[in-house]
């Protein structure tokens, strides 16, 4: 990602998400909609800690509410894990945008 774009993505979090509404526990699927929809990023999701974020590719960088983020360990493109597994992506479809 381009520093321009990415100086966006941390300004935009920064001045629309001021305050944590659980952006990190219950509701980061919506924060990487947000984001995704916003700067036409890719949403992703960390099986193992059970959290959604977004980025530009597969090699990242990546972005969730408290700006860049590590790359983590385990991650799948929510709309690879969708094709893979349309079973466990309805219920995290499900369980997330309540």
């Amino acid at each position: 990602m381009g520093d321009t774009k990415e100086l966006e993505v941390l300004e935009f979090i920064n001045r629309r998400f001021p305050n944590d509404q659980n952006w990190l526990t219950g509701n980061c699927y919506w924060m990487a909609y947000i984001l995704a929809s916003r700067f036409n990023l890719d949403v992703y999701y960390d099986p193992v800690v059970g959290h959604f974020f977004v980025g530009e590719s597969e090699h990242g960088p990546f972005y969730d509410w408290k700006g860049r983020m590590n790359k983590p360990k385990h991650y799948l493109k929510l709309a690879d894990l969708q094709t893979m597994d349309q079973t466990w992506y309805d219920r995290l479809m499900r369980d997330c945008k309540c």
